[in-house]
């Protein structure tokens, strides 16, 4: 008996060993969701000292676009892919219209033109993650791939866009990113 005894406590503590060494995203973990924040703050910056420095004025921060381009990064994470748009085929003109998002402004006769919500998304996948990296090193990373890509710096650098909204979401190993712009 004596045996099952040691070998029941002994698989007990493997089992949690084993678990405690997997990639799970602890989702109500109050440390994700504030370094999640501090990479979307830090982005946000960076991307305006880009636009700076590129003679184009600095992005204002809308949280209504924020959590549209959350729930993709959230959406991306849960579902497993990579993309503008969603395996069922909802685009990001889409998630805005569907989130009652208004990305129109006035012209000078007072009509109001409609402007189409713009995007750029950033995933890595490795080993680190935003629980070990440093957010501002992983903005860092972001901004830079995307000010690299041609289409996403042609994004970035649009003067006609006035505002933005970042979300940040984590997967096992993987950190999904995207941004919203209007």
């Amino acid at each position: 008996m004596e045996p099952k005894f040691v070998a029941i406590p002994a698989a007990v503590i493997i089992a949690v060993i084993a678990l405690g060494s997997m990639s799970l995203l602890p989702q109500n973990d109050p440390n994700i969701a504030q370094r999640e924040s501090q990479a979307e703050a830090e982005i946000h910056k960076l991307v305006n000292i880009q636009r700076v420095e590129h003679g184009v004025e600095p992005l204002i921060y809308d949280r209504d676009l924020g959590k549209i381009a959350k729930a993709h990064s959230q959406d991306m994470a849960k579902q497993g892919y990579f993309d503008h748009s969603t395996p069922n085929g909802i685009k990001t003109e889409d998630r805005g219209r569907n989130a009652g998002y208004d990305c129109r402004e006035s012209t000078s006769d007072d009509e109001m033109s409609y402007a189409v919500i713009k995007e750029t998304i950033f995933i890595k996948e490795s080993e680190s993650s935003l629980v070990s990296e440093s957010p501002k090193e992983f903005a860092q990373e972001t901004v830079e791939w995307w000010m690299n890509s041609p289409e996403y710096n042609t994004v970035i650098l649009d003067k006609s866009l006035s505002v933005d909204g970042i979300g940040v979401a984590l997967n096992q190993n993987k950190i999904l990113v995207t941004q919203n712009f209007c």
